[in-house]
């Protein structure tokens, strides 16, 4: 159980962690793992609250899916970041870079998963989780990349406004629609 000390170093000595990540050589086999570890235990307590519902086969799909699911979404997301960190002159390693994301992103998967189980305040606790998880990915473009502070906060803003911009044209696009239906557009 040697991740469970990583990611408790991850989250709460992320500075040294990351130190540590930009020197690992097979950084994206353990962040896979660690991902996989997370996928599955978020995916049982889903399966676990919605059993009822979803019966057996349905928990078991549940489970995997949040195996699947949140692998292809940390590649494609670290994939994205570390893409535009080079644009700016970074100089990190995608495996270095992986392995230092999932070393956070993991656990406080994990976190978010119990925490969104209490009402109103896993509400609260997660948006304090995601805002922190906001400034370790800061942190670990910055480090990883030897960006500036400028520049790292560039590399995540950029995302996050592409895909605002991308779902206000369609939210413009559906409501469009909408207005021609109700008044006899075709």
């Amino acid at each position: 159980m040697q991740f469970i000390e990583s990611w408790k170093n991850a989250v709460l000595n992320p500075k040294e962690f990351f130190s540590k990540a930009a020197e690992k050589t097979d950084g994206f086999g353990e962040g896979a793992k660690w991902i996989g570890i997370s996928g599955l235990i978020t995916g049982l307590i889903t399966a676990a609250v919605s059993f009822s519902k979803i019966g057996l086969m349905g928990a078991t799909l549940a489970t995997l899916g949040a195996i699947v699911g949140a692998l292809i979404a940390t590649i494609v997301f670290t994939g994205i970041l570390w893409l535009i960190a080079r644009v700016f002159g970074g100089t990190g390693e995608f495996s270095r870079q992986y392995y230092g994301y999932a070393g956070f992103t993991a656990p406080l998967g994990i976190a978010s998963a119990v925490v969104a189980l209490i009402p109103t305040v896993g509400t609260i606790a997660g948006i304090i989780i995601g805002l922190y998880s906001l400034y370790l990915t800061w942190l670990l473009i910055k480090m990883i990349h030897g960006l500036s502070s400028l520049k790292a906060i560039l590399v995540i803003l950029i995302p996050i406004i592409v895909i605002a911009v991308i779902v206000a044209a369609v939210g413009v696009a559906i409501l469009g629609s909408m207005g021609l239906a109700a008044f006899g557009g075709s």
